[in-house]
């Protein structure tokens, strides 16, 4: 049986100032069926953070791929074709395509793609859409 990794990124307000942060399944998120994130503590506790009142939860889902550096691909990720004396080529985001099951890329020029282990060895994770929402033009980010 395949392993289901995710992180999420969150949205959050303590004492009305706000912050993000790319948080993983370690830190206490559950993923229940229904799809909905929950929070819980050590002990099974609900909201093992009272203080955080959560604005945005969203869940990134593991693509099961890794780039060249073994470094492992996550909806949201954006990676980038380097060839040999470090010339930059296209940049991809990759994001699940709910109507075809599958995991997709889509390059900075639009054109979506499937992925496979063999050309995402090739690229190297330059960041996430959510960190660094300005690594993409809007024509490229994944849809929400």
């Amino acid at each position: 049986m395949r392993e289901h990794k995710f992180k999420v990124w969150c949205e959050y307000v303590i004492d009305g100032k706000s912050f993000t942060e790319m948080a993983t399944e370690d830190d206490w998120f559950v993923l229940a069926q229904t799809g909905k994130l929950m929070t819980f503590g050590p002990n099974g506790e609900i909201d093992p953070n009272p203080e955080k009142k959560y604005t945005k939860l969203i869940p990134l889902f593991c693509t099961g791929l890794k780039d060249k550096n073994g470094k492992e691909i996550y909806e949201g990720t954006v990676s980038q074709l380097v060839t040999k004396g470090d010339i930059k080529l296209s940049k991809f985001v990759y994001f699940y395509n709910e109507g075809l099951a599958r995991f997709q890329k889509r390059r900075d020029d639009g054109e979506i793609y499937d992925c496979d282990k063999i050309s995402e060895g090739g690229k190297i994770i330059i960041g996430n859409i959510h960190e660094n929402p300005k690594l993409l033009e809007k024509k490229c980010q994944s849809k929400e």
